[in-house]
């Protein structure tokens, strides 16, 4: 009865795991809005300070003035889907490998099922 009650715990808790959805990167999950902008500082932060503190880029573009264009991104999706979050970091380069200008955006929601 309780090698029972223990599996059942068990594969009741991988299945809660499993429905829990993350990807991206981790370093943006963690961060706030204030980290960011304590760790870029536009016109000083290089390209090598920005990959050192964040890793490894998730998309990489060129904007219509030719300049580099790295973004960070990372979401999370909770229990049945009813919870979401999305964390955005782009950080824009100059010809010098200076941080020209970076955005980092938020995104939470709840999703509410019923009559």
């Amino acid at each position: 009865m309780k090698k029972a009650f223990l599996s059942s715990l068990l594969l009741g808790s991988l299945f809660l795991v499993g429905c829990s959805v993350r990807q991206g990167s981790e370093e943006v999950a963690f961060c706030s809005s204030h980290d960011v902008h304590n760790d870029i500082l536009d016109g000083q932060t290089t390209k090598q300070q920005v990959f050192e503190r964040f890793g490894t880029i998730f998309a990489i573009h060129f904007d219509e003035l030719g300049r580099e264009q790295w973004k960070y991104s990372y979401c999370k999706k909770g229990l049945n889907n009813q919870t979401f979050q999305a964390k955005t970091l782009l950080v824009v380069f100059d010809e010098n490998d200076v941080v020209t200008k970076h955005y980092f955006h938020r995104y939470e929601d709840q999703i509410k099922m019923g009559l």
